[in-house]
């Protein structure tokens, strides 16, 4: 990484703000090109973020996978974000990037109209162990192997956000509120992960 941004972290300065204090939120978004939005429950404390972001000219990602913030945040903020040119690319975690891209994938490999997915991830660590979560109307069944998913969900937000700020000619021509494959389909990031 330290490579790819050119300095050592310990060289990057540390900017400290506060979701319930809207000015420090200001001051991040006007010192930063892009922000990585760790900061959940996302309904709760992201809009603000997201708001100083586009305020500030300076784009926004996040690891969130909650489809309510992310709707709310493309009905009330892709119109300003597109005429600024600000990308707002919410979750760019491991729970989202893959399956985002892989339908994608689908979609642009295979003939037809594409009305249904379904997805399946193997990520487990040395040793391994199973997964089972269940709602009132499904089962959930995973055998985990591979990295940490905490760890992976890190390397997708970081990836991310070296390819927005990389100013890749395969981003979208304009900003705005987007799911990751509009965005990082056609660009390094399918590579680089």
């Amino acid at each position: 990484m330290e490579l790819k941004l050119g300095r050592k972290f310990d060289e990057v300065p540390m900017m400290v703000a506060n979701t319930d204090d809207e000015n420090s939120l200001i001051n991040m978004a006007s010192r930063a090109r892009l922000v990585v939005n760790c900061t959940g429950p996302y309904r709760v404390h992201g809009e603000a973020v997201v708001r100083a972001c586009i305020q500030q000219n300076c784009h926004y990602i996040d690891i969130c996978a909650e489809p309510q913030f992310m709707e709310r945040m493309q009905l009330l903020y892709n119109e300003e974000a597109a005429n600024k040119g600000v990308y707002v690319v919410p979750s760019c975690g491991v729970d989202s990037i893959p399956s985002d891209m892989g339908v994608d994938f689908v979609r642009k490999s295979f003939e037809g109209t594409l009305n249904s997915v379904e997805v399946y991830q193997e990520v487990v660590p040395d040793g391994g162990f199973a997964v089972v979560a269940s709602s009132e109307d499904s089962w959930i069944v995973g055998k985990v192997r591979g990295r940490d998913g905490y760890q992976v969900t890190g390397l997708c937000a970081a990836v991310s956000a070296l390819v927005l700020v990389g100013g890749s000619q395969k981003l979208p021509q304009k900003g705005g509120v987007y799911t990751t494959a509009p965005v990082f389909t056609d660009t390094e990031l399918v590579v680089m992960l």
